[in-house]
C-alpha cells in the first residue's frame, strides 16, 4: 500500500502565509488573479453552488447507469446474481461512463464545493479553514477526479470509435475493456502524485489549491520573492499537456466516428429505390452529437488551458479570462450529463409533442414524482352513502397502486432500454446506440 506523508506541509503554514503578501505586492499583474485580502464571500457561496448543481448531474447520470446495471443483474437467469455472470453482462461504455461521472461528481465536491474551507487559515481569504495538509489533500484528490474525468472522456471516444468503425460489439465478452477503465485511473494516480514530493500543491490566488508556486506570485516576473516551490514546469507536463493529450483524442476520434457513418450511410445508398433521395439523417445526429461530445470538454478546459499558459510565460491574466475559467470548470459534470442526456430528452419531445418540457425531463430522468395524499375530499366526489374518511382511504389507496405501476413501468423501460443495447449488433445499429449515449 502506497503510504503518503502529508506532515512537512503542515510546518509551511505561517510562512506562506507570511511572504504571501510580499509576493503580491512585488508580483506584477497579480490584481487580476488574486483575492487575498478581499471579502468574496458571495463568490464563493455561488461557485460552491455551481459545484452542487454539477454534482446532481453526475449523480444522475450515475443513477442512470446504475439502473442499468441493476436491470442487467435483475434479468439473470433464475435471479440468482453470480458476480462473474454480472461482470460479462457489463457493457464496455456502461464503464467508462461510469468512471467518468465519478470523476465529475468528485471534482466537483473537492475543488468547487469545499473551495477555501480546505485553504490554510492562515491565508487572508474568505472562509479559510484548513491546513497546509488539507490543501495539499484538496490539489492532489481534485487533480486526480479532474484528470479521471478527461482520461475517461478520452477513452469513451475511442470506444465509440472501435464500436462504429471496426465493429466492436458493446458487450462483447472477448474484448479486454479492463484497460478502458484501468489506464484513465493509473494515469490520473501518478499525475495527482507527482507534483506531492516537491511540494507544488498550493493555495492558488483564487478559491481553492492546485500547481501553484509558494509563495504566492514568486514566480511572476518582476517579484523579489524567492520561490520555495517554482511550479511552473510542473504545471505544464502535469496539468496543462495531459488534458491537451485527451482533446485532441477526442476531436479526432469525432471525426473518425462521423466519417466512419458517413461511409456506411454511402454504402447503404445502393439499396435505395429509384427516385428516393440520399439520406444523411444518421450522419447529421453523429456528427451533431460528436460536436456537442467535443464542446462539453472543450468549454470546460479550454479556459483553463489558455489560463495556465499565460501564467506560465508569466503573462498578464486578463479578468475577464479568470472569471470565465472559474465559471465554467464547476459545469463539467453538467456538461456531460447534458450531452449524455441530451438524445434521449429530443427523442422523448419527438414522440411525446403534447408533453410538457418538466414531463418529459422527469421521464428521461426516470424521476418519479410521490403522489399527492389527499386528508379531507371535496364533497363532488363523495359517492353517495360513503362516509368522508371513507372516500379518502379509497383515493389513497388508488394513488398507491398508481406509485406502483409507476414504479413497474420504470423498472421495465430500464429492462426494454438493456436489452436494446444488448441486442444491437451491426457497424450502424452502433452509430445509433453512440447517438443515444455518447
Amino acid at each position: 500500500m502506497l503510504e503518503l506523508d502529508l506532515s512537512p506541509w503542515a510546518e509551511a503554514d505561517e510562512e506562506s502565509s507570511s511572504q504571501l503578501s510580499t509576493a503580491n505586492v512585488n508580483g506584477r499583474g497579480l490584481e487580476s488573479i488574486s483575492v487575498v485580502g478581499y471579502d468574496y464571500t458571495g463568490f464563493l457561496i455561488f461557485i460552491k453552488v455551481l459545484g452542487l448543481f454539477s454534482m446532481t448531474a453526475s449523480g444522475f447520470l450515475m443513477r442512470d447507469v446504475y439502473l442499468k446495471l441493476r436491470s442487467v443483474s435483475s434479468s439473470m437467469a433464475g435471479g440468482v446474481r453470480n458476480w462473474n455472470n454480472w461482470r460479462s453482462k457489463v457493457s464496455l461504455t456502461q464503464c467508462i461512463l461510469f468512471c467518468l461521472s465519478v470523476g465529475d461528481f468528485f471534482s466537483a465536491f473537492f475543488v468547487q464545493f469545499l473551495s477555501t474551507w480546505m485553504v490554510p487559515k492562515s491565508v487572508p481569504v474568505s472562509l479559510s479553514a484548513g491546513s497546509a495538509t488539507s490543501c495539499s489533500i484538496q490539489g492532489l484528490l481534485g487533480g486526480f477526479f479532474y484528470a479521471l474525468s478527461a482520461f475517461s472522456n478520452a477513452t469513451l471516444a475511442i470506444a465509440y470509435c472501435l464500436i462504429v468503425k471496426f465493429g466492436w460489439k458493446d458487450e462483447d465478452k472477448d474484448r479486454m475493456r479492463l484497460p478502458f477503465t484501468v489506464v484513465p485511473i493509473f494515469c490520473s494516480v501518478v499525475l495527482s502524485i507527482a507534483p506531492l514530493p516537491g511540494k507544488h500543491y498550493n493555495y492558488n490566488g483564487i478559491f481553492f489549491c492546485d500547481i501553484t508556486s509558494s509563495p504566492l506570485g514568486c514566480d511572476r516576473e518582476g517579484s523579489t520573492t524567492q520561490c520555495t516551490a517554482d511550479s511552473i514546469d510542473m504545471l505544464l507536463w502535469v496539468g496543462i499537456v495531459p488534458f491537451m493529450v485527451a482533446f485532441v483524442i477526442i476531436v479526432c476520434a469525432m471525426v473518425v466516428l462521423a466519417y466512419s457513418v458517413l461511409k456506411q450511410e454511402r454504402t447503404m445508398d445502393r439499396y435505395r429505390r429509384e427516385g428516393e433521395g440520399v439520406n444523411r439523417n444518421m450522419t447529421t445526429q453523429t456528427s451533431l452529437q460528436g460536436m456537442c461530445y467535443i464542446a462539453a470538454f472543450g468549454v470546460c478546459w479550454i479556459p483553463w488551458c489558455i489560463y495556465g499558459m499565460i501564467e506560465i510565460n508569466h503573462g498578464h491574466i486578463p479578468i475577464a479570462l479568470a472569471y470565465i475559467h472559474n465559471l465554467t470548470m464547476p459545469l463539467q459534470g453538467f456538461f456531460n450529463s447534458l450531452v449524455y442526456f441530451r438524445p434521449r430528452y429530443t427523442s422523448r419531445r419527438a414522440s411525446n409533442p403534447g408533453e410538457s418540457r418538466t414531463s418529459s425531463v422527469l421521464s428521461v430522468l426516470k424521476v418519479v414524482l410521490p403522489a399527492m395524499h389527499c386528508h379531507c375530499c371535496r364533497k363532488d366526489e363523495q359517492e353517495p352513502g360513503v362516509t368522508n374518511d371513507i372516500n379518502c382511504a379509497q383515493n389513497n389507496a388508488n394513488e398507491n397502486i398508481q406509485e406502483q405501476k409507476n414504479e413497474h413501468e420504470l423498472i421495465e423501460n430500464v429492462n426494454v432500454e438493456a436489452n436494446t443495447e444488448a441486442a444491437t449488433g451491426d457497424k450502424f445499429e452502433a452509430s445509433v446506440h453512440f447517438s443515444d449515449a455518447a
